[in-house]
């Protein structure tokens, strides 16, 4: 199968379960979109993952974390199955608004990965820190 080199949009909701400022590390429950492409596996994946946090500090503008998420892709594309997708990447955060990720995304029936960037408004994690006084 060759590789599409068109871009896709891609939109990510993922909620964290632990949200505690004083852990290193969160799980995450959400859902992946990407767009549809007919070389690329692309769909609805709900997915489930952890957080692990490299640089996170509330006196910082931005923070950085690794993260892995696995999830069932809902395939758009009638040429493929619907299938599990492990998607290990980088996630940097700037003032809680923009992000950017960068990983991989293997399909495990495929038995094959397509590396990703991602950039991306939104975020939100760093108001992890956010407090009033």
């Amino acid at each position: 199968m060759k590789q599409d080199k068109r871009p896709m949009f891609q939109a990510a909701l993922n909620v964290p379960v632990v949200f505690d400022r004083d852990k290193n590390y969160d799980f995450t429950v959400g859902v992946d979109y990407s767009s549809k492409n007919p070389k690329q596996p692309s769909g609805l994946a709900p997915q489930v993952g952890f957080v692990r946090y490299i640089v996170d500090n509330r006196y910082k503008d931005f923070l950085v974390s690794a993260n892995v998420h696995t999830g069932y892709l809902f395939d758009f594309n009638k040429g493929m199955d619907n299938q599990f997708r492990v998607s290990p990447h980088l996630y940097v955060e700037y003032q809680a608004l923009f992000n950017c990720r960068i990983g991989y995304d293997y399909m495990m029936p495929l038995q094959k990965g397509y590396p990703f960037i991602s950039i991306g408004i939104g975020g939100l994690m760093m108001f992890r820190h956010f407090s009033i006084m």
